[in-house]
């Protein structure tokens, strides 16, 4: 399994309770692929962690407030 790959599951996962490093995690994973290869799963297993961990990000702000 790639680093790519494991990254976008690591956000995934922690995109629910810590949205930050979610984000952190699946843009250093688009990074990382960017450079290395062609599979599409790692893409969007990033893209999704990316878009739950704002999403959550952009909830827990407005529950705050």
């Amino acid at each position: 399994m790639g680093a790519s790959k494991v990254l976008g599951i690591l956000s995934l996962c922690l995109g629910w309770f810590i949205p930050l490093v979610g984000t952190i995690l699946s843009i250093v994973g688009l990074s990382i692929k960017k450079e290395k290869g062609k599979e599409q799963r790692d893409n969007t297993l990033n893209l999704t962690g990316l878009i739950v961990s704002l999403v959550f990000w952009a909830g827990y702000m407005i529950l705050e407030v």
